[in-house]
């Protein structure tokens, strides 16, 4: 749903942003690595940009801002066959990733 002022359509053709946060052990990063290449390259053929890319923790906690111009672009990253074959490089060191899709909040001030 729109706010005041805001056409549905623009909603519609609005790149959408997702944050990715990943919890890496020290002994994995060199597969995460790997994998986050592999993904970057992936985001590329779906339309999507990677925003920002942050490292905590020894590198061992990051966080990787990224947008994609829908919601089927995301669906379509999502079961991309290089992504799903790459899944092992992130899950077999014990990664722990979550995904956070957009939600839509109001505007500060409303």
């Amino acid at each position: 749903m729109p706010f005041p002022g805001e056409a549905q359509d623009d909603l519609e053709m609005a790149a959408l942003t997702f944050a990715m946060v990943a919890r890496v052990p020290e002994a994995g990063l060199d597969d995460y690595g790997q994998y986050v290449d592999l993904l970057m390259s992936s985001l590329h053929q779906h339309g999507g940009d990677l925003e920002h890319r942050y490292a905590f923790v020894d590198a061992t906690v990051e966080i990787l801002i990224f947008s994609l111009p829908s919601a089927s672009a995301f669906e379509m990253l999502q079961t991309d066959a290089h992504v799903r074959e790459a899944a092992p490089l992130l899950y077999r060191p014990g990664a722990h990733v979550e995904t956070f899709a957009p939600s839509r909040a109001a505007p500060a001030g409303r």
